[in-house]
């Protein structure tokens, strides 16, 4: 059998076809893929999995949501321990480093909500070069940090049992005395938790949360995950409620 010589037109045709194939690759590639550093950059920022045995809950804490600006108060990070039982509160906002107040200060100058109250993408920016991790984050102002403490019940907080209003209206603003206030805000923390332990909450706590949504705002892990994460911890003996980097607290 003879092979057929390919002519100028048609090397020219297949010559044609291989570029407008390339090109077209290169296009799709630049307009419907993501470049390395924009993905990067995003899963920098993604929460990480929910099905962590430790998972770990952001507190951000503000005066009040209803509020066109609200001030930043607090942000804690609250690791669920279940080999342990315990239930872990590390303090980021006002921050225990020595250029604490600098930080404090970068760390509330990008924070602003939107319109679904979701903090800004530049304080969780800075969150993620500080190398904080999290399944989930809690945004909580006073009025539901009041509401959430009546539910319970009294707190006990300087030896004495507060209520609610009593026990947030005594916190001290960070303005006032960065340390001082987050003295008083690991109190609320510890007090909190460790009635929580002690009781049995029969009304599902999660859909007490739900029922705040002027008030409070999750993401990334619903309020019914991290009371089963709590449940689990409580069955599998007493709860201890602990600020490791701040161990004169009792």
């Amino acid at each position: 059998m003879t092979r057929k010589k390919l002519t100028w037109p048609a090397l020219l045709s297949t010559f044609s076809f291989l570029i407008f194939l390339f090109l077209g690759i290169r296009v799709g590639e630049t307009f419907f893929l993501p470049s390395a550093s924009a993905q990067t950059h995003q899963e920098r920022l993604s929460p990480a999995r929910t099905d962590t045995e430790e998972p770990i809950l952001l507190l951000i804490y503000v005066d009040d949501l209803n509020k066109k600006k609200p001030s930043l108060e607090g942000v804690w990070l609250a690791n669920f321990q279940n080999q342990q039982s315990s239930l872990l509160f590390f303090p980021l906002l006002p921050s225990q480093a020595k250029d604490g107040a600098r930080r404090d200060k970068k760390l509330t100058s990008t924070f602003s909500l939107n319109d679904e109250n979701q903090p800004s993408r530049d304080f969780f920016e800075i969150l993620s070069e500080r190398n904080v991790s999290w399944q989930g984050y809690m945004l909580i102002d006073q009025w539901a940090a009041i509401e959430i403490i009546n539910f319970m019940g009294e707190i006990n907080l300087s030896e004495s049992l507060k209520n609610g209003t009593i026990a947030i209206s005594e916190l001290h603003p960070r303005s006032q005395d960065r340390l001082l206030a987050q003295h008083d805000q690991a109190q609320l923390l510890l007090g909190t938790c460790r009635k929580a332990s002690e009781i049995s909450l029969e009304t599902a706590f999660s859909q007490f949360l739900t029922a705040l949504p002027q008030h409070l705002a999750t993401d990334g892990a619903s309020p019914d995950f991290w009371e089963r994460k709590w449940l689990a911890m409580k069955a599998a003996g007493k709860i201890t409620c602990q600020t490791p980097t701040l161990p004169n607290l009792r």
